[in-house]
């Protein structure tokens, strides 16, 4: 049978790769935020990058909500049951908004079908996906993914899990390695590498009201963590010279309260001990809203960007930095 994987835009390899290995499927096009894929196999909840699976039902292209309008004569909706509920998720600049989706699919239904849409008892989500100028069409199978029972407490600055777990894999996290994460909020990325039960994993705030949510997120979990207070400046107190394997965060970024030099000043502390504890062939995986100054910064404590992965959310990106180590630097250790 035919699915859709909805899953981060700019991800899409990473969900490409967890579904042949979770559900042996076939994939058929990884785009534009979604894998579309064929299996037998129904376990989907077992997927940790994907926010949700949809029964397939159509995709299209289109210019504009008029041709939007006669591009959904073209899907099959009989699957679709009576109570249903429609949700829409959009990125990109449209002349129209998700609630006009909603209106017009709904509608449309009714019209040729029959089936009612509601908004409360519903027995079915009729979920829309729209990327810039693209739609995809599904039946909801399994409701938002990122969601973890684990994850009790959060705070203003937590992410995405679908979205820890991504940064994760792009680590290459193996086995009897060491992770750290040196500014891990409520604990999420760490958690989501503990979880793969693969080497140690550490995680550091100076916040101690941050670390007491991480163990509680931890505990409930059952996730193996060394959560510690501590500032990024003992970090060479904390580990030995090249002991750290992989460096996976999400890190501070100004903003109108946080300004553009004191967050230099961080990033700076933050490169020069991680050039003591990081393995010579390590790697550091970085979630930032903004490249500068984190690019600069790393470059000037021997950090060469291997790889930069823009994720689009609705009205705002963030990327992911990919950095290692430049052995050809002659930056002093300190």
């Amino acid at each position: 049978m035919k699915f859709i994987a909805i899953t981060l835009n700019g991800l899409e390899g990473i969900t490409n790769n967890e579904i042949k290995e979770v559900l042996k499927a076939k994939i058929i096009k990884a785009d534009k935020g979604k894998v579309v894929f064929d299996t037998d196999k129904e376990n989907f909840k077992e997927l940790r990058s994907a926010e949700r699976v949809l029964s397939y039902l159509g995709e299209f292209k289109f210019k504009d909500f008029e041709d939007f309008g006669k591009k959904i004569e073209s899907i099959d909706f009989s699957k679709v049951e009576d109570k249903f509920k429609i949700e829409c998720k959009r990125v990109g600049e449209h002349d129209f908004n998700s609630v006009d989706i909603s209106k017009i699919i709904g509608s449309y239904i009714n019209k040729k079908y029959g089936k009612g849409g509601v908004f409360k008892d519903f027995k079915q989500i009729v979920y829309i996906s729209i990327f810039e100028d693209y739609c995809y069409i599904g039946i909801d199978l399994t409701g938002k993914l990122s969601r973890r029972d684990y994850r009790i407490k959060v705070h203003a600055s937590s992410i995405n899990a679908n979205l820890a777990y991504s940064m994760i894999r792009l680590s290459n996290f193996k086995d009897k390695e060491i992770l750290l994460d040196p500014f891990c909020g409520d604990g999420v990325i760490c958690i989501e590498a503990a979880l793969l039960k693969k080497g140690k994993v550490f995680g550091i705030d100076k916040r101690d009201g941050y670390i007491r949510s991480c163990r509680i997120n931890s505990k409930i979990a059952k996730a193996d963590v060394d959560f510690s207070i501590n500032n990024i400046e003992w970090l060479d107190t904390r580990f030995k010279k090249n002991e750290v394997d992989k460096v996976v965060s999400s890190v501070p970024y100004h903003t109108k309260r946080l300004e553009k030099e004191y967050v230099s000043n961080v990033y700076r502390e933050f490169f020069n001990h991680l050039n003591y504890v990081l393995k010579k062939k390590g790697l550091v995986v970085l979630l930032c809203r903004y490249e500068e100054p984190l690019v600069s910064d790393a470059k000037d404590y021997g950090f060469i960007l291997k790889d930069k992965i823009e994720v689009k959310f609705k009205g705002y990106s963030e990327f992911i930095f990919v950095f290692e180590k430049d052995l050809n630097n002659n930056v002093k250790e300190q």
